[in-house]
């Protein structure tokens, strides 16, 4: 399938480009860029950090608000 196609030729151009900006970054930044040198490309290191710690805890909180199958079944 084209899709299929595309999405590893996407990976494979993208994969060096983010390697090397990733390394360039990982040495000047490790400390910051060692939890986050996945999404971690433009230089908002901390602003990301900040994002992602954010998602995650508004994740985390709205698991359990999100899961009220008593609430929904006993209605």
């Amino acid at each position: 399938p084209p899709s299929s196609s595309l999405q590893p030729g996407k990976m494979s151009d993208v994969s060096p480009v983010v390697a090397a900006q990733q390394q360039q970054q990982q040495q000047q930044q490790q400390q910051q860029q060692q939890q986050q040198q996945q999404q971690q490309q433009q230089q908002q290191e901390a602003a990301a950090a900040a994002a992602a710690a954010a998602a995650a805890a508004a994740a985390a909180a709205a698991v359990p608000r999100l899961r009220p199958p008593h609430d929904n079944r006993t209605m």
